[in-house]
């Protein structure tokens, strides 16, 4: 079936043969169709054939879309015709494209219209932002499970000859859910959990039996208080809390007395606030401890090297004088005025009365201890999890002006993410993932980490019809603020110790700064009646700042060469392509569509704070400045015939060279890096990908079952691709991509879509088998031969054989629509590796029910379910050559059933 696509980027309304312009496989999403559901971009995508969509950290997380077997990043993402994703960015993360104020999604696979600047081997996704027309005034709201809130309001109005739209949008959630945990030896854990936690509780009734020795405090018998048992512990923590505190106070006042009698302080106000905090070491307490001694008399006795104004400079001044490592004022005060090494000479030199301060203090610590562990022992009991640190908030807004010829555009886009823990035996003891004892501990950063994204966008252009030639210009201007960073890193840097020294660079913060600006010229021209051209040419230049925690400190770089990278790259893209839609026969139902595209890509990396005379190790791909440029023409060729007004057959075929992204040669700045040299060539950069793909459909479009319209296309394709991108690890430091991977894709599409007058059925199904995937692993560097020659036949990851979707609708009147739909995803490949650490992902079937009410003529009423019977809950990892070592959690778990609510007014 042909589509009449309402014009793309900067619209004027296209000529009517607009249809020929796209002659390979298209689907067009219209978000309007499914109002209230609380879908967003990836919930529309899962709907299409053909592409799989991956919630990389889950639900409303980092989400990816390939396209027939294609990676992410081989995927274009378009919004009004403009390139989504800076060349920083790995692939475009969907979850943050809002579709309140879209008109319709267009789905391009295998052949790709001209009109798309680029070559990309999977397809393409272009997202049209609605038209305004007239005044109108469109709101919703929206409520879900686990803390979700979805907002929006929409207003145009008509504004000089054209129309003017002000939208803005909020999506956010907690993201909390229960999930189960079963990857683990649930008994022998309990008990594990369970003896530690009383262990702990020994060491507290030791600790408190021991104080009360101290004291001397006696029970109504006459003898020294003693317990053995929780209940015994509590209780007594109660009954004799005047003479615990009595004899806490007699200490506090000896230890004072102490600080005065040794000359620390002249009085007891600056000696009572010195001892309050001795025993805290945290960066805020330090500064107090620091203070109370510049106020007391200590300071008066000190050689000149004291003369500095911070608690930190103190501590450096003094290790530096002595030779000695301490991090703590307190471990400096006890090291120079009682002769020996941290709090407790320092308590002891001054002849404190500290043995009862300490067991109680001992005793409500090892009972806390006790406590937590407890939980987890509950935890694994249970066999439950909630999500932790798995929240965000999303904000954007719109504002766009278009008439018949004009259209200017501005957008503003603000993602705040905590990047979710995944619950994976690499980050620690599976039981314990997602615990509120995990969770709680500050310095365990995985569970604190944060992403804030800001990005602005700016689109100007005008499109025009001159006789046959209908084209158009725009200008783009898009700038992005990535940052990554640590809850009160700050306060990690000061309070992690020896701990700081595992942290690569930029694990703590860091921050990728990019403006890219763009222009294009596109149209087409109608050469008589037989041949239809369409032309494009762009070009644009991105720019990159990249900064970190430590990026650039080299004092140690001879023991972590992971924290030394580029702090600059700039890319240069240019585009140029013409198509050629050619009617073969008087009929008009023949048609013939070549196409050619030249595509160039000049990338620069430079190190501006590059310092070789401390670089020990003399890495190469640490020089000040590499550059590398990549072009090559490409070609596509669409084959099509109308046989009759019901059935149509189409055959498409082509090229493809994908240039390479800023991400896959600057890394993220946490676990990616650039690629090292290889092979002592001159450019260290990864060469960029390249193949074939073909496709062959048959559609068929009329009325079948009493329908009053039915349409089936059913295509088989296939994709051959050279020099894949592959990220893997080098020395087991660190992952760089590199052209290890190359392989074939064959599959089949099915989509139908049938309606009556009450009832829609809309079914697709993709099937897809990879073959041939090799993995050379002499594209890395340094690198050791696993088999003859470094190559290795592996298996593609991350890609389901079947996924599917089925949904209906029935409308029993103008008022009620109720729908169902069954979403299936089958089992999954996770490891490139057909050996003994292959694992696969388990399938997935969801069941979503809902119904939709339109109160009156403004007001409609949507509430629904998804994943009614819970099924994500029991996704699992398991082990393809051991099946009997026992399945565990998925790395990011999915929330399971899900309700929501949404009312909406239109005026």
């Amino acid at each position: 079936m042909d589509f009449t696509l309402e014009g793309v980027t900067v619209e004027a309304k296209r000529p009517d043969w607009e249809a020929k312009l796209s002659p390979g496989t298209v689907t067009v999403i219209r978000p309007d169709d499914y109002k209230g559901e609380q879908k967003d971009l990836p919930d529309l995508l899962k709907m299409v054939p053909g592409v799989h969509v991956r919630e990389l950290n889950g639900k409303g997380q980092y989400t990816t879309v390939s396209v027939r077997g294609s990676t992410a990043a081989q995927v274009g993402v378009f919004v009004d015709g403009v390139l989504f994703n800076l060349g920083g960015d790995a692939a475009a993360d969907i979850s943050t494209i809002p579709v309140h104020n879209v008109e319709r999604i267009e789905v391009y696979r295998g052949y790709i219209p001209a009109r798309f600047g680029g070559t990309f081997m999977g397809g393409v996704i272009n997202v049209v932002t609605k038209r305004p027309t007239k005044a109108n005034v469109q709101a919703s709201f929206g409520k879900s499970s686990f803390g979700g809130y979805k907002g929006s309001l929409q207003i145009d109005a008509p504004l000089g000859g054209g129309a003017l739209m002000v939208g803005i949008n909020r999506d956010q959630s907690d993201g909390d859910f229960k999930y189960k945990n079963f990857s683990y030896d649930k008994d022998k854990v309990y008990q594990a959990e369970l003896s530690t936690a009383q262990g702990y509780e020994k060491n507290a009734f030791d600790e408190f039996n021991n104080a009360m020795k101290y004291w001397d405090i006696k029970d109504q018998s006459g003898s020294v208080v003693q317990v053995s048992t929780l209940a015994e512990y509590k209780a007594a923590l109660q009954t004799y809390q005047s003479e615990i505190s009595a004899g806490l106070e007699d200490s506090n006042q000896n230890i004072m007395q102490g600080c005065h009698d040794n000359g620390l302080f002249l009085d007891f106000t600056n000696a009572e606030s010195f001892y309050n905090d001795i025993t805290d070491t945290s960066v805020e307490t330090q500064a107090k401890v620091y203070q109370s001694l510049v106020d007391g008399y200590w300071f008066n006795t000190q050689p000149s090297y004291w003369g500095v104004d911070n608690y930190a400079d103190y501590i450096a001044a003094y290790n530096n004088y002595r030779g000695t490592n301490f991090t703590t004022i307190q471990e400096v005060i006890g090291d120079d005025f009682a002769g020996g090494s941290g709090l407790d000479a320092l308590l002891d030199a001054l002849g404190s009365s500290s043995e009862g301060i300490s067991g109680i203090e001992a005793a409500d610590r090892f009972s806390q201890y006790a406590e937590d562990y407890k939980k987890r022992a509950q935890a694994v009991k249970d066999n439950w999890r909630y999500r932790k640190a798995n929240d965000y908030k999303n904000t954007d807004a719109i504002i766009k002006w278009q008439d018949d010829h004009w259209l200017a555009k501005a957008t503003w886009k603000q993602i705040k993410r905590h990047l979710p823990h995944p619950s994976d035996a690499n980050w620690g003891y599976l039981p314990f993932t997602d615990t509120d004892y995990s969770y709680s501990d500050p310095l365990n950063i995985y569970y604190h980490r944060n992403q804030k994204l800001t990005a602005k966008e700016l689109l100007l252009g005008r499109r025009d019809t001159v006789g046959n030639l209908e084209w158009g210009w725009s200008i783009n201007y898009l700038k992005q603020n990535k940052d990554y960073y640590i809850d009160d890193w700050q306060w990690v840097e000061q309070n992690s110790g020896s701990l700081l020294n595992s942290y690569a660079a930029n694990s703590l913060w860091s921050k990728y700064d990019s403006r890219r600006l763009g222009a294009k010229i596109d149209g087409s021209y109608k050469a008589g009646d037989r041949h239809l051209i369409e032309f494009l040419v762009d070009a644009s230049k991105e720019k990159m700042d990249i900064d970190g925690w430590r990026m650039h400190d080299f004092e140690n770089s001879s023991e972590d060469t992971r924290g030394r990278w580029r702090n600059y790259y700039e890319q240069e893209i240019f585009n140029a392509q013409v198509q050629d839609t050619i009617t073969l026969n008087k009929k008009a139902d023949f048609w013939l569509t070549p196409s050619v595209r030249y595509n160039r890509s000049t990338i620069l990396g430079r190190s501006d704070r590059y310092d070789e005379k401390n670089d020990p190790q003399h890495i190469k791909w640490l020089g000040k400045t590499d550059e590398q440029t990549d072009d090559k023409v490409t070609w596509q060729l669409a084959l099509k015939k109308q046989f009759n007004d019901h059935f149509t057959m189409r055959a498409t075929g082509g090229t493809y060279y994908r240039l390479l992204n800023m991400y896959e040669i600057a890394g993220d700045g946490a676990g990616i890096m650039p690629m090292p040299n290889v092979g002592g060539t001159d450019s260290v950069f990864p060469m960029p990908e390249e193949g074939k793909q073909w496709d062959i459909s048959a559609i068929w479009d009329g009325k079948w079952l009493g329908t009053d319209t039915a349409k089936f296309q059913l295509t088989y394709f296939g994709r051959d691709s050279k020099r894949l991108l592959q990220l893997s690890s080098w020395n087991n430091f660190f992952f760089v991509y590199n052209n290890a991977a190359s392989g074939k894709v064959n599959g089949v599409e099915l989509q139908a879509d049938m309606s009556w007058q009450k009832w829609d059925v809309n079914l697709q199904a993709t099937y897809t088998q990879p073959t041939d995937i090799i993995y050379d692993k002499s594209a890395l560097p340094n690198s050791q031969n696993f088999a003859k020659d470094g190559i290795i036949v592996g298996i593609m990851t991350n890609q389901p054989k079947w996924e599917g979707t089925a949904r209906f609708t029935y409308r029993p009147d103008k008022q009620w629509s109720l729908f169902t739909q069954c979403r299936y995803v089958d089992q999954m490949q996770l490891s490139i590796y057909d050996d003994a650490s292959s694992k696969i992902q388990s399938s997935l079937t969801t069941w979503d029910l809902g119904v939709k009410y339109k109160i009156n003529k403004s007001f409609q009423l949507a509430v629904g379910c998804n994943d009614i019977f819970n099924r994500a809950l029991d996704m699992y990892q398991k082990g393809t050559f051991f099946p009997d070592s026992g399945a565990y959690n998925i790395q990011y778990p999915l929330q399971g059933r899900t309700y929501y609510a949404t009312l909406q007014y239109t005026y």
